[in-house]
């Protein structure tokens, strides 16, 4: 008999974990590109799946649909963006500077994000369960804003005027970029940046 000690291969499961996540982020990939391309119409499940170089039963072990395809990209955009916001937290506001870097990384992240607006425009398009979720994100965001502003750490009490304040300045960065993306001019988008900058430093100023 063998004095061998056999152990569980502890490796083997987080190895099937990481082959999951390799082959759902090789399919978004695959997805994006190819709706970016042909539109989102223009694309069948099985050429998403060809292209990442998986299954057709791999695919739909990962998605039921392009429905569900769709609502992964874009919350995937939006992980993106809260990130991006969470980045004010490392900014003080009057610090102009610091705010227009922040503003410059905002537009120049919307105009390298412009040819998904028609995938985010199916997303919601195709389920309606987004566009909470779109206003739910939104709201995440002014929080963000909000407590940055503060100097405060998530999870601060705040007066509801100051949170509808923080959305309509959300909003506002959201058109500011997207404009900025797919049109304004030069000296549209300097007009904009300087008054969006402003909006922002005065907003933290009045609530500090």
């Amino acid at each position: 008999m063998s004095g061998k000690v056999c152990r569980p291969d502890t490796e083997r499961p987080s190895q099937r974990v990481a082959q999951r996540q390799d082959t759902r982020q090789r399919l978004l990939l695959a997805a994006r590109r190819n709706f970016t391309a042909k539109g989102v119409e223009g694309v069948s499940m099985e050429e998403i799946a060809t292209e990442a170089g998986v299954s057709r039963a791999a695919l739909y072990l990962h998605f039921s649909g392009k429905p569900t395809l769709l609502e992964a990209l874009l919350e995937a955009d939006w992980a993106g963006q809260v990130k991006l916001f969470e980045r004010l937290h490392k900014i003080e506001f009057s610090d102009d500077e610091a705010l227009h870097r922040w503003l410059s990384r905002v537009a120049e992240g919307m105009r390298k994000a412009r040819d998904s607006f028609p995938i985010h425009r199916a997303a919601l398009g195709q389920n309606a369960n987004l566009t909470l979720r779109h206003h739910q994100h939104r709201t995440e965001l002014a929080a963000i804003l909000l407590h940055a502003a503060r100097g405060e750490a998530p999870g601060a009490p705040s007066g509801i005027d100051q949170e509808i304040e923080a959305e309509l300045i959300v909003a506002e960065i959201e058109y500011f970029a997207t404009a900025a993306a797919i049109g304004w001019t030069a000296a549209q988008f300097t007009t904009a940046f300087r008054l969006v900058a402003r909006r922002l430093a005065d907003f933290a100023r009045e609530i500090r």
